[in-house]
């Protein structure tokens, strides 16, 4: 079940996998989509010396619905689920 949010998004992550690609000069950026596939939400995610990223993303224009947030770190991907309400 995708997590409910309403004003704000909370990212927080920490992966292992992503150790090297974010202390390297690769790609970074969080994507959010819709439920139709478009980009509503693009923003880069700047160079860190370790692995962990948090950050808040204002959804309060958002349209109610199910949204997908994607963290992109080089080649490397991962996403999850949220409900706007």
């Amino acid at each position: 079940v995708p997590n409910p949010a309403k004003e704000y998004r909370f990212i927080s992550s920490v992966y292992p996998e992503l150790i090297g690609e974010f202390r390297e000069n690769k790609k970074r950026e969080i994507i959010i989509t819709g439920i139709n596939g478009n980009k509503i939400y693009v923003q880069p995610v700047p160079r860190t010396p370790h692995s962990r990223l948090q950050t808040i993303i204002d959804i309060r224009q958002f349209a109610r619905g199910i949204y997908t947030v994607q963290l992109i770190a080089g080649n490397k991907s991962f996403s999850n689920k949220f409900v706007k309400q």
